[in-house]
């Protein structure tokens, strides 16, 4: 009987071009496999990210094979290697038992792995293998970098700081080092944004972070995305659209002052993060700027954060939650006083309105009052409270949702379940032939050390699936909590809620968010939604002006 198969290929990015693990050589080998089997290929995966880890659970093309054994698509999983899927002891474990158990046999076209407990073995065995060569391999390439690094060899790639450029020392054809060298056309910018931001500018004082931004707007300079082809592939801005964080990466870098770093940032789970500064590698550049200017610069900094601006303690019920309807920008919340200060009234209005400088263009979108925009958005909000039967029916959605999301998490969870009960009944078995004098002491510890070792990371990983788990269920425990405040308060959710922290704590479970619009009849307009649902909620009484508002005003519209 012809059995239906499915080649899957990987290719990591430490071994990139090596003679037979490329993509296309991969594939080919699965073919011919197949054929002298006499397997009916049904479909051909191959992982075309170069960086895709074999440690890793999440790519495309091998969550696309396990979805299509779920639904028993094929009978046999056709690859060059163990390592091409997967390069980690826990993960080959995890995906060899689910497939087992789906009833698909997997095979090696470099080797076969007899069954029963010897082909179990083997198998587990270059498992490790290929974890311990995909650590390996990590392990000599941070060395070797390092090492590259020790004897003064910069390691920037193409993309070198801004002001600089790679210089190579070659003998012949051979490289010998690659330095950082001045780049004078940009060099002389640095220096410039050194020197506004110490010195007097035209006799009224050194620039602010915002002050450098316009004048580098204003003189016309590109943009160190813009010099550089290798930064800035997704740019939003325009060539010489500076903004407040590229100045103030340069005002703070200490390769400027000539110590360029190695080493300062690692990649973890969750992101980039800053490693000890012990673990630095500091290697000497030509400084672009004497120490002094960087230590005044530095000394600024520091006084600037002792003496920045402290919130006024003005509550604003949408605080980060609002979007501007004509630009997308996000909004800010500001308060403008009557003359005499009489009165004081809550405005939103967008970021990019206000001239802030991360923004590359300039919004002439209307301000709203924040008055009418909070009751507005918190009346809908009430009348959700008051029907707890939507509630009820929203938070059945978001769990079927929630769980559907979490199901290949679940499986994999249950699959690594079974494998630690197996493991520790193994242990247990071990110590009970020891008791028995079936093995000697050292056999007996040998052999408890390897599942000990095999069961930390059995339950290491499944701490991981289980944060996962209650990270994609927290939508639903938001809302379950929602529901329960408002069938306990059924009846009485205006009383309930009179404290604006309360108000707040229930926007931000059902997370609300608004973009606030101008309707083409120039009707006020503010599009609310949250994990229940979305309402447009108008102003008919309010037509909108492009007003700023001002401090002196007595009666403010909505919309100014």
């Amino acid at each position: 009987m012809t059995k239906r198969a499915v080649t899957y290929a990987r290719v990591s990015y430490d071994d990139t071009g090596t003679d037979g693990r490329n993509l296309d050589s991969q594939q080919e080998m699965c073919r011919c496999h197949c054929q002298k089997r006499g397997h009916e290929i049904v479909k051909e995966l191959r992982e075309d990210d170069k960086g895709a880890s074999g440690a890793d659970f999440d790519l495309p093309k091998l969550t696309e094979m396990l979805e299509m054994a779920r639904a028993k698509a094929f009978d046999v999983l056709v690859v060059r290697e163990g390592d091409r899927l997967s390069r980690d002891q826990i993960k080959a474990a995890i995906i060899y038992r689910d497939l087992t158990k789906l009833g698909i046999a997997i095979e090696y076209v470099l080797y076969d792995f007899p069954p029963g407990p010897a082909g179990d073995m083997s198998r587990g065995m270059m498992a490790l293998i290929a974890e311990y060569q995909r650590q390996d391999a990590i392990i000599k390439t941070a060395r070797g970098r390092r090492n590259s690094v020790k004897s003064g060899n910069i390691n920037v790639g193409n993309r070198p700081p801004y002001g600089y450029q790679v210089v190579e020392d070659k003998q012949g054809d051979k490289l010998l080092c690659r330095r950082l060298e001045p780049y004078e056309p940009e060099a002389r910018i640095v220096r410039l944004v050194f020197d506004w931001y110490t010195h007097s500018a035209n006799g009224n004082g050194p620039l602010s972070l915002g002050g450098i931004t316009l004048r580098l707007r204003e003189l016309a300079i590109p943009t160190p995305s813009a010099h550089n082809p290798h930064k800035g592939g997704r740019r939003k801005m325009g060539v010489c659209d500076w903004n407040r964080d590229t100045v103030r990466r340069i005002l703070k870098s200490e390769t400027y002052a000539g110590r360029w770093y190695y080493g300062k940032q690692g990649h973890r789970a969750g992101g980039p993060r800053l490693n000890p500064r012990e673990h630095w590698l500091e290697v000497a550049v030509p400084a672009i700027v004497d120490d002094t200017t960087w230590q005044a610069v530095s000394a600024q900094f520091t006084a600037n954060r002792r003496n920045a601006w402290r919130p006024t303690g003005e509550q604003y019920l949408l605080r980060h939650m609002l979007t501007c309807g004509k630009c997308g920008s996000a909004m800010q919340c500001e308060c403008s006083v009557t003359r005499g200060g009489a009165g004081r009234y809550h405005y939103y209005t967008c970021c990019a309105r206000r001239g802030k400088l991360t923004y590359a263009k300039r919004c002439d979108g209307p301000n709203f009052r924040g008055d009418w925009v909070d009751a507005e958005v918190w009346k809908w909000i009430k009348g959700l409270l008051s029907e707890p039967e939507k509630l009820e029916k929203a938070l059945a959605e978001i769990e079927q949702e929630g769980e559907r999301k979490a199901a290949p998490t679940r499986r994999r969870l249950g699959t690594l379940t079974e494998l630690i009960g197996e493991n520790t009944a193994e242990l247990e078995r071990v110590k009970a032939m020891c008791q028995r004098g079936l093995y000697t002491l050292d056999e007996a510890a040998g052999k408890t050390a390897q599942i000990d070792d095999t069961l930390g990371r059995l339950n290491k990983e499944r701490v991981k699936l289980e944060t996962s788990i209650a990270g994609q269920v927290r939508s639903s425990e938001q809302v379950r909590g929602v529901l329960a405040f408002a069938k306990d308060q059924a009846g009485n959710v205006e009383r309930a809620t009179r404290r604006f922290d309360v108000r707040r704590g229930l926007m931000e479970d059902l997370e609300v968010t608004a973009t606030l619009p101008i309707a083409a009849d120039g009707v006020p307009e503010v599009q609310a939604a949250c994990v229940v649902g979305k309402k447009t909620l108008r102003d008919e009484t309010t037509t909108t002006s492009s007003r700023p508002p001002r401090k002196s005003q007595a009666a403010p519209s909505r919309v100014q």
